[in-house]
């Protein structure tokens, strides 16, 4: 007998030990149980996961015929870097964690992935002025990706990388003035000035911490000095 499933917390600990415990002939596990239930299952002796859950459930297997098997170290980096690229939103409440999907950011990679089936259109001749970049109060490094990514102060296309997009935003909270409070409706003219997608551009500016919002959509403002973000 095997047993493949996908166990919620509250049940995950009896289904599995009251199967080792039975007679049943069973003779392999294949289950998906929360991050830490699994990280307490499998830990090591001595470690601080380890518990008597860890010891009962190791130490009722016969050796050489069972085995646990923690496939979560394995989905930890995927999660950790989906989350890293914005597509993966985490919400944490204790030690659990709780994932979901970004829909804007997936809608973002969708139509960047689309915009590469078009067939290129030769490039008109554009006169870029970057001298705008130059008073900006940020890194060269930042000055770099903003010029790479902007024509004549218009955001041209979205990185896809977060250190890039960091550095755009940095530029984007540069347009707004530090103290003053703004409607989301200037909000939106300010970014619209930069690209169409104001939406993205105001949700993110709020989510990696340049920007702070008011409870229930009120005012906007910027982030004080001592209190931005380190990123």
């Amino acid at each position: 007998m095997k047993l493949v499933a996908n166990l919620p917390y509250c049940v995950a600990t009896p289904v599995i030990s009251n199967l080792i415990a039975t007679d049943l002939p069973w003779t392999k596990m294949v289950v998906t149980v929360q991050y830490e239930m699994a990280e307490r299952m499998a830990a090591a002796p001595g470690g601080d996961q380890y518990s008597g859950l860890a010891d009962w459930l190791q130490a009722t297997q016969p050796l050489g015929e069972t085995r646990i098997t923690a496939f979560f170290k394995a989905f930890a980096p995927a999660l950790d870097a989906l989350h890293a690229a914005g597509l993966l939103q985490l919400r944490m409440a204790g030690t659990q964690r709780f994932y979901r999907l970004n829909p804007d950011r997936l809608a973002r990679y969708r139509a960047y992935v689309a915009d590469l089936d078009k067939p290129r259109e030769e490039p008109a001749d554009v006169i870029n002025d970057t001298t705008w970049i130059d008073p900006l109060p940020l890194s060269p490094e930042d000055k770099k990706i903003v010029a790479e990514y902007t024509v004549s102060g218009r955001l041209t296309r979205f990185p896809s990388k977060e250190k890039r997009w960091l550095a755009i935003l940095r530029w984007l909270a540069t347009r707004f003035e530090p103290g003053r409070r703004y409607s989301e409706r200037e909000v939106n003219v300010v970014l619209t000035d930069v690209h169409p997608d104001y939406a993205s551009l105001r949700r993110d500016l709020v989510e990696f911490g340049f920007m702070r919002r008011e409870r229930g959509g009120g005012d906007y403002w910027l982030t004080p000095e001592n209190e931005a973000p380190a990123h």
